[in-house]
């Protein structure tokens, strides 16, 4: 409410104010007028604007959230296709929920829109697609317009979803005895020799899938020391990561005998285009399900080397710098807590006290039939 300053000097002695919570932050304007219903209209108008409008910023009337999904896109390029891919796909479902000529600051000023949007991906395709997938990416194309779109909405709407409930199913990883009766078993169209050195190559290093496909002999497979180096692009467009690690023995003897055979510089190739591979999304399940054991993936194998070390008891820190996490928490989710905790629960198991147990209730028995006789 505007209130009446007699200090002040002239004739403009009505003090019209309006406070806004923009972004968890106060925010106040003021204006002097003349009188109170001048005070009165200048609040109400500022109670109209929005919140970009009310922060005294320049608003690009034109920009729409097609050029967003253009610009951004184009941005992605320095991604991984698998990330391009993924980028693509979510802009494909946000236009089927929305118009995509609608500017972006009308879609801002309507932030129940982007809430209608996520609660249909969230029916459609559960939670964890939705926060990881739809949500993640949204929330990145937005941010990347508030730094280099003038004029672009300074809240982002997607920052005012709530995390979505999500229902995760624990990923299957094979037995040991499951993988060589894939890789080895006597079956109609096995893995060739190619296929079965490249399983046995991430069994051996716990490589993602990506870093297998992209191996090349000239500047990766080192027979002077014994090593292969793995390279691995990090999240959000930073840049690649390499780490070199030995190799085993009969590895070793295996490549050694596979690059004499390679017609190109890359490792392991399609033989139909000789070209290296970038997907093989059905090879695992067909080879799977002719071996007749339960279908895995590529990135199952990885936890696989991950489990069977711990079963051996190799330390967590030592598995950590196989798989070359940056954290150790994420190792701990390749073996299960469960991997972690079973050493500290030993403590609780007594062999000694429960077998006195056992047999005082043993010779209690044999007192009580004694006695009943």
């Amino acid at each position: 409410m505007p209130y009446f300053n007699k200090k002040k000097k002239g004739k403009k002695k009505w003090i019209a104010g309006v406070k806004r919570i923009i972004r968890g932050q106060e925010n106040r304007r003021e204006h002097t007028c003349m009188t109170k219903g001048e005070a009165l209209t200048w609040e109400a108008e500022m109670r109209s604007l929005s919140d970009e409008e009310f922060l005294g910023q320049k608003i690009n009337t034109e920009y729409c959230l097609l050029n967003l999904s253009n610009d951004y896109l184009d941005f992605a390029m320095k991604f991984v296709p698998e990330v391009q891919k993924e980028k693509k796909r979510v802009f494909q479902l946000f236009f089927q929920s929305v118009d995509p000529l609608m500017t972006v600051q009308r879609f801002s000023d309507r932030p129940k829109l982007s809430l209608d949007f996520t609660a249909k991906c969230f029916n459609d395709l559960g939670g964890n697609v939705t926060n990881n997938k739809v949500v993640k990416n949204m929330k990145s194309s937005w941010n990347w317009g508030k730094k280099f779109i003038p004029g672009f909405p300074n809240i982002n709407p997607f920052d005012l979803i709530e995390k979505y409930p999500e229902t995760r199913k624990p990923r299957y990883v094979p037995s040991l005895e499951d993988f060589y009766t894939m890789l080895e078993g006597d079956y109609n169209d096995p893995p060739s020799e190619q296929d079965k050195l490249m399983l046995l190559t991430y069994l051996y290093t716990g490589a993602r899938r990506s870093e297998v496909f992209r191996l090349r002999i000239s500047s990766d497979v080192d027979f002077a020391t014994g090593t292969i180096r793995l390279t691995h692009r990090k999240s959000g467009g930073r840049g690649w990561e390499q780490a070199a690690l030995p190799m085993l023995d009969d590895l070793y003897d295996l490549l050694l005998a596979h690059v004499q055979t390679c017609k190109t510089d890359y490792l392991f190739t399609d033989p139909e285009t000789n070209k290296p591979y970038t997907s093989r999304q059905h090879a695992m399940k067909k080879w799977c399900t002719r071996a007749g054991v339960k279908p895995f993936g590529w990135h199952s194998i990885r936890h696989l080397t991950a489990t069977v070390l711990a079963q051996k008891n190799v330390p967590m820190e030592q598995i950590q710098q196989t798989l070359r996490h940056h954290n150790l928490s994420t190792t701990e989710k390749y073996i299960g807590r469960y991997g972690v905790l079973k050493e500290h629960l030993a403590v609780l198991s007594n062999p000694k006290v429960r077998q006195e147990v056992r047999q005082r209730n043993i010779n209690n028995n044999t007192t009580l039939k004694v006695v009943t006789k």
